[in-house]
């Protein structure tokens, strides 16, 4: 996996695969697309898709950590992780 952003190409780093799962990942149904959506908040209008929900969520979190890497190419800073009050 490997995003190109300025016509440099980058690999997320272990840590930032790992940083990925720690970011929300909003699931939906689409009927219309008959395919799961996954949003990611903290990424502005950022989401991909899946035929499944699993399916969506990996596909979610390589999108993630491949937009950490580009951030880190690009010297800018991680999103920071939002958070959500307990249940």
């Amino acid at each position: 996996m490997s995003a190109t952003t300025d016509a440099i190409e980058v690999e997320p780093t272990p840590e930032e695969l790992a940083a990925a799962a720690g970011y929300a990942v909003l699931l939906r149904w689409s009927a219309a697309d008959r395919l799961y959506i996954a949003e990611l908040p903290e990424f502005g209008p950022a989401h991909t898709h899946g035929t499944t929900r699993a399916e969506a969520l990996a596909n979610a979190e390589e999108a993630i950590a491949l937009a950490l890497a580009a951030a880190r190419a690009m010297g800018e800073p991680y999103p920071a992780p939002a958070t959500f009050p307990d249940a």
